[in-house]
């Protein structure tokens, strides 16, 4: 362990952290068969483990809301302020990104930023050029990248001008009265000296000081588009994102210093996370935690100065209370301790976000359709009669297509498939409707998991490669880590593909 996690894990305990239980250091490797899995060594880093055996129900460790970094409403130790260069509807993960960002130069909080990662490789975090995130291939995936990347750029570019007109950098160089030497030093031009001389003097002065500015002005906006791409990855890889006051859309988020050490998984994690309001533990809300951007599930209401969930009873006074994991199972002396960052999430977020895949994940799905109006052109287009006529008018396939959009859920309006035969519901409502119409002697369920298979099919020929090429690339241990997460991921959705069109 080095330096830095050393004066880490000192600042913690001096923060009034409880961590007698715990350790930090190394994670060792995933198991990697034939290459696959070897995409989330690197993304491993440190881990936390326990030194002592902790039985179930057990404290694991504590952290005082003191020590937390959060956005300004929350009564963390560093909770922003409520001037910022972000402009109105800034997102819960830019609010808190800002107050990190914020911290940069501050001393008291030093230890925790130098223990944070320099750099979180993962395709949303600024660092892959075009060509190592067109590898992932799936489409959706590269469309978030590209519009999360450029929503970030605009974003910064945004800091970088408020922060100029703030400071009132690029304003023009002061010049004396008169302009003719006449009015004292004129950029360092002497008073008094020949007139046609001090002109072309101050010209090349002033010609000179708006490159230098220029200059300093990109340099300086390159370099916030660095800052700003680190701290963004900071948060999303790691906050904890909660809800607004009876699940309103006032989120909220903070940073749980050493909390955001531990390693996830995607089931059976050794520990959960509650907030206890007060020090004595009056009033305890279990909260789960998302780190994969804008999401977020409960509320932690001991953190939030608008109020408490409807018969959570407890008070917080400033400065109290703490963050606490509680053991889920007995832990061994030696164990690594791990955490589910967002249960029932997708790896998605984790690859795109994070830079990491974490195995099989049951809850991973492709999307086959941008919408259901592009499914009901699709069925339109590809279902034809004997001699090639159109069975299916596409205006009102796609009339029929948005009355089942509007009674889907959100996440369902853009059909997926996946693990075990898995069907958006929706897209199988309008296909069988649409069965129905031109076949109506059929089996119309059946009719729509043929559709659903033609589709899957389809779009496992129209990717670049092949899962037998992937597994190959993979198995040769050749190419970047970054490739390395990219063919696995899109080795993944091709499987789902592949055990769909295996459904009987």
């Amino acid at each position: 362990m080095g330096k830095a996690s050393e004066d880490f894990i000192a600042w913690c305990e001096s923060r009034g952290c409880h961590l007698a239980a715990v350790e930090l250091r190394d994670a060792p490797p995933p198991l990697a068969i034939s290459g696959v899995g070897a995409a989330d060594v690197k993304a491993r880093g440190r881990g936390v483990f326990a030194k002592v055996l902790i039985a179930k129900g057990q404290r694991v460790l504590a952290v005082p809301h003191s020590a937390c970094v959060g956005t300004v409403g929350l009564r963390c130790g560093a909770g922003g302020t409520e001037t910022s260069p972000l402009p109105h509807g800034a997102t819960t993960a830019e609010r808190l990104a800002w107050t990190l960002l914020s911290l940069r130069g501050n001393r008291a909080w030093a230890p925790y930023l130098a223990a944070l990662p320099h750099v979180v490789d993962s395709p949303m975090a600024g660092a892959w050029d075009h060509g190592e995130i067109a590898e992932l291939q799936v489409g959706d995936a590269v469309a978030a990248a590209a519009i999360s990347l450029a929503k970030d750029a605009k974003m910064a570019r945004t800091i970088a001008a408020a922060l100029e007109a703030e400071n009132g950098a690029g304003a023009p160089p002061r010049t004396g009265a008169g302009g003719g030497g006449s009015g004292g030093e004129v950029l360092g031009v002497a008073a008094g000296t020949d007139a046609g001389k001090t002109n072309a003097g101050e010209a090349d002065a002033v010609e000179a000081h708006v490159a230098r500015t220029t200059e300093s002005e990109s340099e300086a906006r390159d370099a916030m588009a660095k800052d700003w791409a680190w701290a963004l990855s900071c948060v999303r890889s790691r906050a904890i994102e909660l809800e607004g006051r009876d699940g309103s859309a006032a989120r909220q988020s903070l940073l749980v210093p050493f909390v955001d050490m531990i390693n996830h998984v995607h089931d059976d994690p050794h520990v959960a996370w509650s907030s206890h309001a007060s020090a004595d533990g009056g009033g305890v809300v279990t909260c789960e935690i998302d780190q994969g951007g804008e999401g977020g599930e409960s509320g932690c209401p001991s953190l939030d100065d608008t109020g408490c969930q409807p018969g959570a009873s407890h008070s917080i006074s400033s400065g109290g209370g703490c963050v606490e994991l509680t053991a889920e199972r007995d832990i061994a002396a030696g164990e690594e301790i791990t955490i589910t960052y967002a249960a029932d999430a997708p790896s998605d977020a984790f690859a795109l976000y994070m830079g990491f895949l974490g195995g099989h994940n049951a809850r991973d799905s492709v999307q086959i359709f941008v919408s259901l109006r592009a499914a009901a052109a699709w069925y339109a287009a590809t279902f034809k009669g004997v001699s090639g006529e159109a069975v299916v008018d596409a205006g009102r396939a796609q009339g029929l297509a948005d009355a089942f959009t509007e009674r889907a859920e959100t996440d369902e309006a853009a059909p997926r498939v996946g693990w075990g035969g898995g069907v958006s519901g929706p897209l199988m409502d309008l296909f069988e409707h649409l069965n129905m119409q031109i076949m109506p002697e059929r089996d119309a369920g059946e009719l729509a998991t043929h559709a659903v298979k033609l589709r899957c099919e389809e779009m496992l020929l129209g990717l670049r490669t092949t899962a037998e090429d992937d597994m190959a690339l993979l198995e040769t241990g050749r190419g970047s880590d970054r490739l390395k997460l990219a063919v696995e991921f899109r080795l993944r959705k091709k499987a789902i593909l592949t055990h769909m069109l295996s459904m009987s």
